[in-house]
């Protein structure tokens, strides 16, 4: 299976980055493992998902308005 088809199956790649983090932090917390710095690492990472999606959007338009 590519990559591709899981990106699509979570709705994109940013969604995909953001729900990866979400779950390791729930696993993490849930295992009492989760500290500052490991909070702080995958804040980070959902948040770049979530600029590469806004950043794709905002492509997306530019391009359509062409």
């Amino acid at each position: 299976m590519k990559l591709t088809k899981v990106y699509d199956w979570f709705g994109g790649f940013g969604e995909f980055i953001v729900v990866i983090s979400l779950v390791a932090a729930v696993c993490l917390a849930a295992t009492r493992h989760l500290d500052g710095s490991f909070a702080a690492t995958l804040t980070s990472i959902g948040g770049f998902g979530v600029i590469h999606d806004q950043l794709s959007d905002y492509q997306n338009r530019k391009e359509v308005q062409k």
